[in-house]
């Protein structure tokens, strides 16, 4: 077998496109690695207390006490969610005037409803989350979930050693969102046209929202915007900031300003 340094997964890490799980970059310092607790090959980034979710190579898992990408084997990981829908009952015949819920305990956007004697997972909208006592989504405030992530792995720099085939194609790490389904309509709040400020390497940053913006000089590194607050971050070693895709990609394929 074959073994080929990839990259270093460093505390400023890229920021690719934001995917937070509810709560789990909650009060974690910049930088700090999380694992996904939902998808043993993915793993978030945390940054001002967003989770933005990267892969690991195909066919590898998140290890979070080495904090590197290995073997399914070598790596202790269960989804939550598989156990969680293990335990959840469901009638074996359906009534459609009694319907049956369960929320999710790990997720306060998820729950589940029980169809052909199986429950099958259903998502809020955006920005919602689901209401037990009303049977539907809602605004946060009126749901009233809470979740609590307990792991907490700590913050390091990490050499990753990624195993490979003996094909020369560089390995990758891209960003992934997770697909949801909209389970009710909901009227979502708009809001105006954001303000923009200038705060950091003359890189405009909108006053509302999460952006990944190329740094005007250097293409390692990239401005990562929350609510008109700017951060410097650095791609992964061998990776630059792709000015149309706004992901860290290996360096001969980025579009660099």
């Amino acid at each position: 077998m074959q073994y080929k340094k990839l990259f270093y997964i460093l505390i400023s890490c890229a920021l690719l496109t934001v995917c937070s799980a509810d709560g789990i970059c909650n009060g974690m310092p910049d930088g700090t690695l999380m694992p996904n607790p939902f998808n043993c090959s993915d793993f978030y980034i945390c940054n001002g207390g967003v989770g933005t979710i990267l892969n690991c190579p195909e066919g590898l898992h998140f290890n979070p006490q080495t904090l590197t990408c290995e073997y399914p084997e070598d790596v202790q990981c269960e989804p939550q969610e598989e156990n969680e829908v293990n335990e959840l009952q469901c009638p074996p015949e359906d009534d459609p005037a009694n319907l049956i819920f369960y929320p999710s305990q790990i997720r306060c956007d998820w729950y589940y409803l029980c169809s052909g004697g199986k429950p099958h997972r259903l998502s809020c909208a955006p920005g919602y989350h689901w209401n037990q006592a009303k049977f539907q989504c809602d605004f946060p405030q009126n749901a009233n979930c809470q979740i609590v992530f307990t792991t907490t792995p700590s913050i390091s720099t990490t050499t990753s050693t990624v195993p490979t085939s003996s094909s020369t194609e560089e390995s990758t790490i891209t960003s992934s969102t997770e697909p949801t389904t909209q389970s009710s309509i909901v009227t979502t709040p708009t809001t105006s046209s954001p303000e923009v400020t200038t705060d950091h390497n003359g890189v405009s940053c909108p006053q509302i929202g999460t952006y990944t913006l190329p740094h005007p000089v250097r293409c390692e590194f990239f401005v990562f915007c929350q609510d008109g607050v700017s951060t410097l971050q650095k791609c992964p070693v061998a990776f630059k900031f792709d000015m149309y895709d706004h992901t860290c990609v290996w360096y001969q394929q980025a579009h660099c300003l």
